[in-house]
């Protein structure tokens, strides 16, 4: 009988954890400031692309970024993903850069090639640049202005009225 309430108890709370996890991506919620406070994060990073170049932040200085946070198995990112590949395909005023956490280069390539996707996507194999921007969660999206500085948080996956404006564009 102990054994049995000691397994009812342990599902329960392997739910409710899993519950407290995922609830943030599926409802979209917006943690702005709470996620990433934007004067107590260093935004700089360098990381490699899938043709395995170096890419730096630092290259995009003077343009509007938007850098979003995602993993090929995450429900809401690969629903918002294609809104992403048609924002970028449609060439606004802002630099659109992709970074995958904690995936193998294999698995990212392969998912990006399957779907078509074009635009740029980073490589953080360890996770570190998503920490470093204290995403914990995915999708975590996060608008950078043209110094550099953090202008908006939001975690979840967005439609793509959503997207364009969390993006401000116009």
């Amino acid at each position: 009988m102990k054994k049995h309430v000691l397994i009812i108890l342990l599902g329960i709370i392997l739910v409710v954890s899993i519950a407290i996890l995922i609830t943030p991506s599926y409802l979209g919620e917006d943690l702005g400031n709470e996620l990433a406070k934007r004067d107590e994060i260093d935004t700089a990073f360098t990381l490699t692309n899938l043709s395995e170049e170096k890419v730096s932040l630092s290259d995009f200085k003077g343009k509007k970024v938007f850098l979003n946070f995602w993993a090929t198995w995450c429900p809401p990112c690969k629903s918002e993903m294609p809104y992403v590949n048609e924002i970028y395909k449609e060439a606004h005023d802002i630099e659109i850069i992709t970074i995958s956490s904690n995936e193998s280069k294999k698995t990212v390539q392969e998912y990006v090639e399957n779907n078509n996707y074009e635009f740029l996507v980073l490589l953080d194999y360890n996770g570190k640049i998503a920490r470093q921007y204290n995403a914990h969660a995915i999708p975590t999206s996060i608008l950078i202005d043209e110094e550099g500085n953090i202008i908006d948080t939001h975690v979840g996956a967005m439609s793509k009225d959503e997207l364009i404006k969390f993006m401000r564009i116009d």
